[in-house]
């Protein structure tokens, strides 16, 4: 993959064909406003000048409105600087077929879809938030230009990966974790409670008031069996595979 083919420099061949940017192209509402401010302080600073033209030498208020103009004029040099210095939160976030790129400062952060270790929970109005193998967490702003599109592309296409190096390590005889579940070939446990997979009647997702939760009926305790929000479940979509390729039976969705 060509450096030059991309917004920015990005040099990891693995990553594959380019395929879109996401990212701040667009105005940046702090910068506009603080230009607003600038521009506003500056014709008040000008009529506080042609004011002072109107008022007799002999005044007692005569040196205000310049002493009031240079204060405006202060505040408009300050609002353009600060608007011309303001970094916008979101950077461009490029999706390529194997892989992601995040501009940064000086280089490039880059991420294969092998590399991410789980994308954790998005509410409304939060950061979509993923960490990686080597202990590295990437937090992309809600800001972000495509935001929903982007993260529905890493949930996918991520996704499978997960899935798939999960999945192996359990048939290798060893453990998945999602936040407080963790699974194995014989069972699961939650919370430190162990659950054999034939104890497992159904397992069903439910949403009150926009909080999802899962819950697993089992034969002993039935509807009353153990259950978990989906807010502390790491790649949910991943771990509701997982449940339905172990315990061979439908994450079902109820109301």
């Amino acid at each position: 993959m060509s450096a030059t083919a991309t917004p920015f420099p990005v040099h990891r061949e693995d990553l594959g064909p380019f395929e879109h940017t996401y990212g701040s192209s667009g105005i940046s509402a702090v910068r506009v406003f603080a230009y607003l401010a600038s521009a506003l302080a500056f014709g008040l600073g000008v009529f506080f000048l042609k004011l002072n033209q109107n008022i007799a030498a002999n005044s007692e208020i005569q040196d205000l409105p310049k002493l009031a103009a240079l204060l405006v004029f202060s505040l408009s040099f300050v609002c353009l600087l600060g608007g011309m210095l303001h970094t916008p939160k979101s950077k461009r976030v490029l999706l390529f077929e194997n892989g992601l790129a995040f501009e940064g400062n000086t280089k490039a952060q880059t991420a294969s879809w092998e590399e991410i270790l789980h994308y954790q929970p998005c509410a409304s109005g939060e950061p979509f938030r993923f960490s990686l193998t080597n202990g590295t967490e990437i937090s992309i702003p809600k800001e972000t230009t495509g935001f929903v599109d982007l993260c529905n592309a890493i949930r996918i296409r991520a996704g499978e990966h997960i899935f798939q190096r999960e999945y192996a390590r359990i048939k290798s005889g060893g453990k998945s974790e999602f936040g407080p579940l963790a699974f194995s070939l014989d069972g699961f446990s939650i919370d430190g409670m162990q659950i054999d997979w034939p104890e497992v009647n159904q397992v069903s997702k439910s949403e009150t008031k926009g909080n999802e939760r899962l819950t697993f009926e089992t034969q002993s305790l039935g509807e009353l069996g153990p259950s978990v929000p989906a807010s502390r479940i790491p790649s949910a979509q991943v771990c509701y595979r997982l449940i339905e390729q172990l315990a061979q039976i439908r994450v079902l969705s109820t109301l």
